[in-house]
């Protein structure tokens, strides 16, 4: 019951004040979102690199008839990135734009899932939570899948509210739909089945209904999935996930791909890993636990929300027994448990910056209608909470701007202006990121781990097999010279058969070899 001295922050009244403000800060976030968005013409060194380096390359093939190959993701997130490029014209464009109204449908409906489940409070706060995020508006403007996803999760939660709450079959059947293209686009979407207690703890006879028309609704969302894969011979499901286990607990690079190279090589299947050292992949994942939920986790909503979240879960939790909020907040916490396999990155945890928003609302409510304080002492807490939650907000924003300032990828930039007349289709290049072969249309090859002349070359003359001599390039800029130095500073080094063709003026710039075989000495750059 509710305490007599407070009023109930749970009340889902009709269109009120609160939901105005959330109205104007999710206006605000789609017109911010897309400027900054026009602001980065290319795309950056992060986590683009996978969107222009295997997610297009998958698009094509979706496009070209081919098979899908499907390797570290299902292929949710292609299919629709493949549409919208149809559409847009620009692949780049097309994965921007995805992840801009992917983050403004997630603002709607995080809002629209809290207000459900847990009032008008939290569902404001559940908006302001993401807006104070500087990981969720950096996302919002890149051309990743991260925010394609959250806003599939965020529907599958809503729909689930609505049909609980509705008692309707149909919300239920689109429900599983929904859950089903949502693990379709990243497995760890799989903890969204714990939501299936939902409808087997519904009271009353309508209780088979709704579990029928989820399951079927996940029948069919899967049946369509198998029946591309078997008219296409393609792979849905990804053979490489447990790599990321192994990159995780058992390389000293857990987040790189030099890491994830050392993975692959070691270990052959999800067996090979989890019987490598139980114990230490216990430690490791123990530890890893105990640091993102206490130091990680609530603070990619910003300090400020962060502090007062938890004591407003645990009241809601404790004045709403038996209701939807605590079952939704288990299928949180699985996924918590589930996406803790993998190494910390900010962006796998979005799902959890609502929650934050929530919870600290939920408290703010609470102290701003405490019925035994003077209207003058709840007024200075609620304004000082507003102040602090607003000053959140606007360093967000500033961080988001920042971000976008830069361009996208300023190295790139110059590079282009260099050599974009040199290069185009027909030629191989050969470096540690794919950008330049992507915005020249040539094609890429990964630059190898080697410390000898022998060994590049060799590597060199391999990769340069199918193509004629004088069209392969090895391109050397600031990742190569951070994540290959050994390999870097050989190339530089002056080798006979490396003719360097273009050149940042700046010191310890970027630099476009072409693979000369049959120079004697090397030519003058360009």
């Amino acid at each position: 019951m509710m305490n007599s001295r407070t009023a109930d922050p749970f009340t889902r009244p009709s269109f009120g004040l609160l939901d105005l403000l959330s109205v104007c800060v999710i206006l605000f976030a789609a017109v911010f979102l897309s400027w900054l968005a026009s602001q980065r013409p290319l795309a950056g060194y992060g986590t683009e690199t996978d969107f222009i380096g295997s997610m297009v390359s998958e698009a094509k093939r979706l496009l070209a008839g081919m098979p899908l190959e499907s390797e570290f993701h299902p292929p949710g997130f292609i299919f629709t990135l493949a549409a919208v490029k149809s559409w847009v014209g620009d692949w780049f464009a097309a994965g921007k734009a995805l992840s801009v109204v992917s983050a403004v449908a997630t603002l709607v409906l995080a809002h629209l899932f809290f207000r459900i489940v847990a009032g008008t409070w939290a569902a404001f706060g559940a908006v302001l939570g993401l807006v104070s995020s500087a990981t969720f508006l950096r996302f919002a403007v890149q051309a990743t899948s991260d925010l394609f996803f959250l806003a599939l999760y965020f529907l599958t939660y809503f729909l689930v509210a609505f049909a609980a709450t509705r008692r309707s079959v149909s919300a239920w059947f689109l429900a599983g739909l929904c859950a089903v293209f949502t693990m379709m686009t990243r497995t760890n979407g799989v903890t969204l089945l714990v939501l299936l207690a939902i409808p087997l703890l519904m009271p009353g006879p309508g209780r088979w209904r709704a579990v029928s028309g989820y399951l079927a609704g996940t029948v069919a969302a899967a049946a369509g999935f198998l029946l591309y894969a078997g008219l296409t011979g393609s792979n849905l499901m990804p053979g490489g996930t447990y790599y990321n286990i192994a990159l995780t607990y058992f390389t000293a690079e857990r987040v790189s791909w030099e890491g994830m190279i050392e993975a692959q090589a070691r270990f052959s299947s999800l067996y090979d890993v989890l019987t490598y050292d139980p114990a230490a992949l216990a430690k490791g994942y123990a530890r890893d636990l105990a640091n993102i939920a206490l130091r990680k986790i609530p603070f990619i909503a910003g300090p400020a929300l962060a502090l007062f979240f938890l004591p407003g879960l645990v009241f809601a939790g404790a004045e709403r027994r038996q209701s939807l909020l605590l079952l939704f907040l288990a299928a949180t916490l699985a996924q918590v448990l589930l996406v803790n396999l993998k190494a910390y990155e900010p962006r796998y945890h979005l799902y959890f910056v609502p929650w934050v928003g929530a919870g600290a609302m939920i408290l703010l409510s609470v102290f701003a209608a405490h019925r035994d304080w003077s209207q003058l002492y709840r007024s200075a807490v609620l304004g000082l909470s507003c102040a602090v939650i607003a000053v959140g907000v606007l360093l967000a924003v500033r961080d988001a701007r920042t971000f976008a300032s830069w361009g996208g990828n300023p190295e790139m930039a110059r590079v282009l202006a260099e050599v974009g007349g040199l290069l185009g289709p027909g030629d191989l290049i050969m470096s540690r990121k794919t950008h330049l072969a992507f915005y020249t249309g040539a094609e890429s090859v990964y630059l190898p781990i080697v410390t000898t002349e022998p060994e590049l070359r060799a590597a060199v003359k391999t990769a340069a097999v199918t193509w004629p001599a004088d069209r392969v390039y090895l391109f050397i800029g600031e990742v190569e010279r951070s994540t290959r130095p050994e390999t870097a500073a050989l190339i530089d080094s002056g080798l006979s058969w490396l003719d360097p063709v273009a050149k940042d003026p700046r010191a310890e710039g970027w630099t476009l070899y072409r693979y000369a075989p049959g120079d004697a000495s090397r030519s003058g750059s360009k």
